[in-house]
């Protein structure tokens, strides 16, 4: 690798010995520069890898664009001539989030929800222009004029979708699947009711397990980027333990909570819990079903 850094960053590197985890999917290593730069690489040789690295990379820099939450800053992507993909970045000394930067990460992740609905050439429509993944799982991220369109055909129905196809799943759940599903979508309009859904830029997946500090200062990383509803990024902040009382006070100070707010965040995490489904398998099963049900019965 230290080879092929050096032919694409035109400067001398060495791998430093440094524990770093590259996440559930991917390796990752840590390199010094010549000029003392830190550098951060993850590495995956599974197929589809350069278009999940190229996603990265261009949700990296989106975040960026709109100085307000602070991100690793992306350099580049590339192949080794194993047909090793790679994605290098700026490496951040990540520690776990304190209280104060907590509250700091609420005020700005509203600020980059904010940030296209503020600026005069705005992005009007769902979507993004690269296909982005959440994990390693690809999302459709084709341009699309009405949310409500986006979230079901490019986010839930495509998960269902890749549920039904595989064969590592009983006939009984995938049974089970397709009536919640058709049930559950003729009637999620319901849940939109009496608001009105711009696009904000959202990380995507946004899990405790994606936010650090560095330097007293809040950072996110691994992006699903995509411009949606500013409100699926609070649903993933309230998975698998959620964030403190400060992240979401700050937050809410300036993007007030809209009705029927706790039915959506059920809403989007079913998609969390169907990706986790096709990603791990069995364990979450429940959590889907439990979801589905749920839902179904709020729109009784």
């Amino acid at each position: 690798m230290e080879s092929e850094l050096e032919n694409l960053l035109n400067v001398s590197v060495k791998k430093l010995n440094k524990s770093v985890y590259g996440g559930c999917i991917n390796s990752g290593s840590v390199y010094q520069t010549e000029n003392n730069k830190i550098l951060f690489v993850k590495e995956n040789s599974k197929p589809g890898s350069d278009k999940m690295f190229h996603g990265e990379f261009e949700g990296l820099k989106a975040i960026s664009n709109t100085n307000t939450v602070q991100v690793p800053n992306p350099i580049a992507t590339s192949c080794t001539s194993s047909g090793q993909q790679f994605i290098v970045m700026e490496y951040l000394n990540m520690t776990s989030l304190d209280a104060k930067c907590s509250s700091k990460l609420g005020s700005q992740l509203a600020d980059m929800h904010l940030f296209n609905l503020q600026e005069r050439s705005s992005i009007n429509q769902f979507g993004f222009h690269v296909e982005t993944c959440c994990g390693f799982i690809p999302q459709k991220n084709t341009w699309t004029d009405d949310w409500i369109t986006f979230f079901v055909e490019n986010r839930l129905e495509y998960q269902i979708q890749l549920l039904q196809s595989s064969s590592e799943y009983s006939l009984n759940n995938k049974n089970v699947i397709e009536s919640h599903w058709t049930r559950l979508k003729k009637v999620i309009p319901k849940f939109f009711h009496g608001i009105e859904v711009k696009p904000s830029l959202v990380h995507g997946d946004l899990w405790s397990g994606n936010v650090a500090q560095s330097n007293l200062k809040p950072v996110i990383f691994d992006p699903a980027i995509f411009y949606g509803h500013h409100e699926y990024d609070i649903a993933s902040t309230m998975l698998f333990g959620g964030y403190s009382k400060d992240f979401y006070d700050a937050y809410f100070k300036k993007i007030p909570k809209a009705n029927g707010f706790d039915n959506r965040m059920l809403l989007y995490n079913l998609f969390h819990y169907l990706n986790h489904w096709n990603h791990f398998g069995s364990g979450y099963i429940n959590s889907t079903m439990n979801t589905f049900e749920k839902l179904l019965r709020i729109i009784k």
